[in-house]
């Protein structure tokens, strides 16, 4: 009965591969000046200006480059203001490695550790703010098939928004909606 019913298939559209090329291969290191508000003549027009620097320099932390896209931090500095006392253990004694020559950029450090630091600049920065917008971290390809990777990758996200206010998570894969945002 059905065998002599011929019905014609319809071809099936073949996806696209998913891509997971990045938009941008490398974070800018150009820092944002802080903003200041100022009264002006008149209540009404308040300006915006670019306060002085603070009397510390940023050159002390961060390594002469002739590539402008990697940030650059004196490693020795940055861990020393998480070191322990040494007073406090009694040892005294620090590690035998020394990173005083390691030129250590942004991009180089694993993705928990550049989220540790953009969680730290964002919660100092939106003290009064009611919403967060920032970019989703794009996670490595095959975390969706890998069940520890994949919470490795949400323990990130974590990390990223910890006592944060509220956060929208935009999936940005192009330059104009990172810029935007």
């Amino acid at each position: 009965m059905f065998a002599d019913t011929t019905e014609e298939e319809t071809p099936r559209a073949e996806q696209p591969a998913f891509s997971r090329q990045t938009s941008s291969g490398r974070v800018p290191s150009r820092p944002v000046p802080e903003m200041k508000v100022t009264a002006a003549d008149e209540p009404s027009y308040p300006t915006s200006t670019f306060p002085e620097p603070s009397c510390r320099s940023r050159k002390a932390s961060v390594a002469s480059t002739t590539d402008p896209g990697y940030v650059h931090m004196n490693m020795a500095e940055l861990v020393g203001r998480y070191r322990l006392d040494s007073r406090v253990d009694g040892s005294g004694e620090g590690s035998p490695y020394s990173t005083q020559g390691i030129a250590l950029s942004f991009n180089d450090l694993p993705s928990r550790a550049q989220h540790v630091i953009l969680n730290e600049l964002m919660r100092q920065n939106s003290k009064d703010t009611a919403v967060l917008f920032t970019t989703l971290p794009v996670p490595t390809e095959g975390t969706c098939h890998d069940e520890q990777a994949s919470v490795q990758y949400l323990s990130d996200i974590e990390v990223l928004c910890h006592e944060l206010p509220p956060v929208m998570l935009v999936l940005s894969n192009n330059m104009t909606v990172t810029v935007g945002l």
